[in-house]
């Protein structure tokens, strides 16, 4: 009884003291069990670090986390985050229920020797900080190799929080030990790949700007991102032909929203994706939010199992593209006249 009535007279001081500051009650196992009956517990996942304990808080309190820094050898802390992606960085949070922060790191002991005069410094700092991309045991990230299509969909598969699924691979190439073997099952389940051919990934092919596209593009899709309805955005680079109606749309997006960048008015579609260009992608899309562009609509009788390769097993999904063309107002009216083109 005295127990009980401790909790609830630490519940009421919480609750007029509005921010909880972590560390300042040491709240035993056992009380946090109460809590959970009558409010919320913060936990943290400190992928790697040295563990931190959970903590009770009424629900809906806001819990102060610039005070909480855990420890991890050879890295530096990097800061909290709201989901498991490290996307959405975060100092203070309102705990409902069972809420999890996740923490990040930069490498503190191996800084990177060969990026010194790399075009995406930053960005390829940012991808290790956050563990998608990786260095060598020298400390290179060696920004001019080119990217496998294991390592591409690796990397998004952590962008997504590294998912567990139930699903049988198709494909006779991916061994189930691989250390990409779950990121393929997972992007395979997502009909985010589907092989260059029957049962055939290639992971250890190159990956080409128009297939990293392709993928980007399906996993933000499954997010809820993408164009929706009927949608325009005119590509005027000079090799506009050469890219794949299977990824025309993929391409169109990422151009949009700055992932890939042309040289010379050429967005090289086919041209092998590089470690370094593929930081910057990645960088770029685990800051997106893909909220503000909402998913488009795919339609039933679609197939949409469409691959990112010019394999045999492709299918061509068309796309509908809307032009709008305004024309100028008179001193009295507004005339808008709208063009719609489908490929």
């Amino acid at each position: 009884m005295k127990k009980r009535t401790a909790v609830i007279f630490l519940a009421l001081c919480l609750a007029l003291g509005g921010t909880a500051a972590v560390g300042a009650v040491d709240v035993p196992t056992s009380t946090v069990q109460d809590f959970i009956l009558m409010g919320s517990v913060l936990s943290f996942e400190t992928n790697g670090g040295e563990a931190v304990a959970d903590v009770a808080a009424l629900a809906g309190e806001k819990v102060d986390l610039t005070a909480v820094v855990p420890v991890k050898e050879g890295c530096t802390f990097a800061g909290w985050y709201a989901d498991a992606a490290l996307t959405e960085a975060v100092t203070e949070i309102n705990v409902y229920g069972h809420k999890t922060v996740y923490a990040a790191w930069t490498e503190a002991s191996a800084p990177i020797s060969d990026i010194e005069n790399a075009k995406y410094a930053e960005d390829i700092k940012d991808v290790v900080g956050k563990s998608l991309m990786t260095v060598d045991e020298d400390g290179k990230f060696a920004p001019g190799t080119e990217l496998t299509r294991a390592d591409a969909v690796k990397v998004i598969w952590k962008i997504a929080g590294s998912p567990v699924v139930d699903f049988a691979m198709d494909f006779t190439d991916v061994a189930e030990d691989a250390d990409y073997a779950e990121a393929v099952r997972w992007a395979e389940s997502e009909k985010i790949v589907s092989g260059v051919a029957e049962g055939t990934f290639a992971p250890d092919e190159t990956v080409t700007r128009e297939q990293v596209a392709a993928m980007i593009y399906r996993y933000v899709q499954t997010e809820g991102g993408g164009f929706t309805g009927e949608w325009y955005f005119p590509l005027t680079y000079d090799d506009i032909a050469d890219i794949d109606e299977w990824a025309d749309e993929g391409m169109h997006w990422v151009t949009m929203n700055t992932l890939f960048e042309a040289t010379d008015n050429n967005i090289a579609p086919d041209a092998a994706v590089t470690k370094g260009d593929a930081a910057h992608a990645f960088a770029v899309l685990a800051q997106l939010k893909f909220e503000n562009n909402a998913a488009k609509e795919i339609p039933d009788d679609t197939d949409d199992d469409v691959e990112e390769t010019t394999g045999t097993t492709e299918t061509t999904e068309e796309t509908a593209e809307t032009a709008e063309e305004t024309t100028e107002a008179t001193e009295e009216t507004t005339e808008d006249t709208a063009e719609t083109k489908a490929e």
